[in-house]
């Protein structure tokens, strides 16, 4: 990055106003192509800054531009937040590997048999576990605590509550 005053000679890459005309036609920040297309939020403000970029750079930044414009059917680029965003598309088909995946595990195989015969990395199947996991299921219902008995500490009044750490009847817990 440049960091003496901008001289006379000073000319801006041509690369940024391609870069500026891409943002004018997606709505997307600077800040946001930053992140996707380099995963620098501060990219585009440094390139306007002087900046220089390298050639591999260069030719990151033409495909992250064209596979946007490609995802539209190339009228105009996609924002994040319309399609899925720019994330690329799973390596993966899960909709067919989990339920093998599954199988494999109610065998008994350990993940990293379950890997070898899925012939993928251990890794990968640890993360997809682990994400399945975290995401909730569509259709499952959340199984609603059981509640539990109690008496108030306060008043000895009965009350039934969610929580294990609620010792105080509602009418109490208000006064307090």
């Amino acid at each position: 990055m440049r960091t003496d005053p901008v001289s006379s000679s000073y000319r801006p890459d041509p690369l940024l106003a391609v870069i500026e005309r891409f943002l004018t036609e997606s709505g997307l920040s600077a800040t946001a192509f930053g992140v996707l297309a380099m995963n620098d939020p501060r990219f585009v403000h440094e390139m306007r800054a002087g900046r220089e970029v390298r050639r591999a750079t260069r030719v990151r930044l033409a495909a992250c531009m064209r596979g946007a414009r490609a995802w539209d059917g190339g009228n105009r680029p996609v924002c994040p937040n319309e399609a899925g965003g720019m994330m690329r598309p799973s390596k993966y088909d899960w909709a067919r590997l989990d339920p093998q995946m599954d199988a494999l595990l109610a065998k008994g195989l350990r993940v990293t048999q379950v890997a070898q015969a899925l012939e993928m990395r251990v890794q990968t199947i640890r993360d997809r576990l682990s994400y399945r996991r975290r995401a909730p299921r569509a259709g499952k219902k959340r199984v609603a605590p059981k509640l539990i008995d109690r008496r108030c500490l306060n008043c000895r009044a009965a009350f039934q509550v969610a929580s294990p750490f609620l010792r105080l009847c509602p009418t109490c817990r208000a006064e307090c």
